[in-house]
């Protein structure tokens, strides 16, 4: 979902159609996504 969304560029609702979730879900399925990978860079970069 994220590489859809934010590497491929996938719109919102075609993620959701795939995913069959609602756009709210997938929001906040991206913002904890995004977090996961902002920690495990930090932890890379110190």
């Amino acid at each position: 979902m994220l590489i859809l969304r934010d590497v491929e560029g996938v719109d919102a609702k075609e993620v959701c159609d795939l995913l069959k979730i609602t756009k709210t879900h997938l929001y906040v399925r991206l913002h904890r996504a995004r977090e996961r990978v902002r920690v495990a860079v930090e932890k890379v970069l110190g």
